[in-house]
């Protein structure tokens, strides 16, 4: 198992080595790393944080295993926090993942300490029933109960995981 995320951060690290390092979009401060992967419906799930996107990103557990899907294509993954779409991605290294955009641009983290903290929250967020890092799931529930004022939207959501994490430090 651990072997293919090995084999997925090694990949970034090379992509980012070699095609991004020099370009805006990346962020010196932060490592590529794979956070809180588990095993869910045959698949992996975690977060990869590079220095130029955060993504929820699903792993086959079987480096053999190659799903008959083309890159770019999309497919919706069912979570208890709600559903999540994925794109097909093929990477040297890695071959066939899928990847959901938390963060496409990560200029925002301040460290990698901060980065990490977010995706932590993120995969505790994504197995909880009462609300999903989509806006789906809880959050309309969450709203009527009072816990919030008004539903949240994906985007608010992981900005305040971020204020969370930087409050935490």
């Amino acid at each position: 198992m651990s072997r293919v995320i090995d084999n997925l951060v090694r990949a970034y690290r090379h992509i980012g080595d070699e095609r991004i390092s020099g370009l805006p979009i990346y962020h010196d401060k932060l490592l590529v790393e794979a956070v809180g992967f588990r095993a869910w419906e045959g698949r992996l799930v975690g977060v990869l944080i590079t220095p130029w996107f955060m993504n929820l990103v699903l792993l086959p557990v079987d480096e053999e295993e190659c799903p008959d899907l083309s890159a770019g294509s999309a497919t919706v993954w069912e979570f208890p926090s709600g559903t999540y779409q994925f794109r097909t991605s093929v990477v040297e290294g890695v071959g066939v993942h899928l990847s959901a955009v938390l963060f496409s641009n990560v200029k925002a983290f301040p460290d990698q300490d901060t980065a990490r903290a977010v995706a932590q929250e993120v995969m505790i967020r994504m197995f909880q029933e009462s609300g999903g890092v989509d806006g789906t799931g809880g959050d309309a529930r969450m709203a009527e109960e009072g816990v919030l004022s008004k539903p949240v939207t994906r985007r608010g959501l992981l900005r305040g995981l971020v204020a969370v994490a930087e409050s935490k430090r």
